[in-house]
């Protein structure tokens, strides 16, 4: 079951992104780590922003729930 990040983006089984107390985030595909960093949450604008571990890259999430309280992120890099 496939669940849409954005028009482009598409995270499937297997892809999970974890966030820590400390605001650090990794991101896995299939086990394997295919990003780290830092994260920071805008609650008031329901933003999420994630910088690589390198610190050479932010990108900016549109962060809502849906009805079964599963995080859905999307891009807004591409509006």
């Amino acid at each position: 079951d496939k669940k849409a990040a954005s028009e482009s983006d598409v995270v499937g089984d297997g892809r999970t992104i974890e966030f820590t107390s400390s605001n650090r985030f990794v991101s896995q595909a299939q086990g394997q780590v295919i990003d780290s960093g830092m994260f920071r949450v805008n609650e008031q604008q329901g933003r999420l922003y994630m910088t690589t571990g390198s610190g050479e890259k932010t990108t900016e999430w549109q962060l809502e729930f849906d009805q079964d309280g599963n995080m859905v992120l999307k891009s807004l890099e591409e509006q």
